[in-house]
């Protein structure tokens, strides 16, 4: 048997039921969160093991194989996907298929932790990034309405 290992087979496209081509992905690093909004969590929320999560090499490696299938556009969510230790290795890492196959790498955050994110967003190189804040905007409440517990008085 003779093995072939200079040959490359493009991956097929991901095609969902409907033959649309399926090209955005969201990703849920955590199921943690430093907020309890009641539209999201409930009081007594039972959140994963640690160890039933996947690390960080293990996101970048899948994110990366959909990536490959045609995925252009890749959400960072939770959770709090900013209260998810080392964080930043796993967008530093997806922001390097920026401008190649990956057009768009955006995160959904409530805010609390934007102060560090911005802070460190130069090290993700030169594409741009998108940051969006859903708490307070996804609930007729505003901030202070949806979350159960206020930690962070300089969120308003």
């Amino acid at each position: 048997m003779t093995l072939i290992t200079d040959h490359r087979v493009a991956p097929t496209p991901m095609v969902d039921p409907f033959g649309r081509m399926v090209s955005y992905l969201r990703v849920s690093v955590t199921d943690r969160c430093d907020f309890r909004c009641v539209y999201c969590m409930s009081e007594d929320m039972n959140f994963l093991p640690k160890q039933d999560l996947l690390t960080l090499e293990e996101l970048d490696r899948l994110c990366s194989v959909f990536i490959d299938k045609g995925v252009k556009k890749l959400r960072i969510t939770g959770g709090e996907p900013l209260v998810r230790r080392d964080i930043m290795k796993l967008f530093k890492s997806l922001s390097r298929r920026l401008g190649g196959p990956l057009e768009e790498l955006t995160l959904t955050t409530n805010g609390s932790q934007l102060e560090s994110l911005l802070a460190r967003c130069g090290e993700l190189g030169p594409h741009g990034r998108k940051v969006g804040s859903t708490c307070g905007r996804s609930c007729g409440w505003g901030l202070r309405g949806c979350r159960r517990r206020l930690r962070y008085r300089h969120v308003a």
